[in-house]
């Protein structure tokens, strides 16, 4: 029987290195007092040592009683099915819907050429620009 236990990050992840970072996201902890139920396996064990002063572990105590879960019956195999059932004709295809009618457009007016840009001035330098600089 394999144990739980459930993680709760108690401390913040800021100013941690990144590896720590990452391995409370692969926890399942996000924010602070977020918790995650976890099976306890040699790689979890190894994570929550890694963060064990961010993080609090409680045992969960669970107890699984094996049922008799009910079998789901199998699926006939494609051979048996391909005998079972004879194909004399393929079915014939339907009917397609007739298309609609094209329609013509109206012809577009010409747009009017647009006036050419007016070329930039040049900044001319004079004397009284050449004293204030």
């Amino acid at each position: 029987m394999m144990k739980k236990v459930k993680v709760t990050l108690v401390k913040s992840k800021i100013d941690r290195p990144e590896r720590q970072k990452r391995t409370l996201i692969a926890l399942g902890l996000g924010r602070i007092s977020s918790s995650k139920e976890h099976t306890l396996t040699p790689q979890i064990e190894g994570m929550i040592a890694k963060v064990a002063h961010l993080v609090k572990v409680e045992e969960l105590v669970v107890e699984v009683a094996k049922a008799a879960k009910p079998k789901a019956p199998k699926a006939p195999k494609v051979e048996d099915v391909m005998e079972a059932t004879e194909v004399t004709e393929a079915p014939e295809e339907a009917p397609k819907a007739p298309k609609a009618p094209k329609v013509e457009k109206e012809p577009k007016e010409p747009k009017a050429p647009k006036a050419p840009k007016a070329p930039k001035a040049e900044k001319v330098e004079t004397a009284e620009t050449a004293e204030e600089i």
